[in-house]
């Protein structure tokens, strides 16, 4: 069985990632630093300006698959 290359559609994606971290710099109940870092960011499609924000890697994960999870464009 062959196949012809323009059986095949071909999209392609670009994201603006920004990532930072808020440190919780407060002491625990015995005196000591507890430096617990929280993870935030926004992710912003290239093409058309649209971003979400995100607090942890799962909804970065979520975010994106549902960015690409839209109607495939043909060119």
């Amino acid at each position: 069985m062959s196949f012809h290359r323009s059986q095949y559609l071909k999209q392609t994606d670009l994201f603006l990632v920004r990532v930072w971290a808020q440190v919780d710099s407060g002491e625990d109940g015995h005196g000591k630093r507890n430096g617990t870092a929280e993870w935030h960011g926004k992710v912003q499609r290239v093409k058309d300006g649209e971003v979400h924000q995100f607090d942890s890697l799962q909804d970065l994960t979520n975010v994106l698959l549902e960015m690409l999870s839209g109607p495939i464009e043909t060119l």
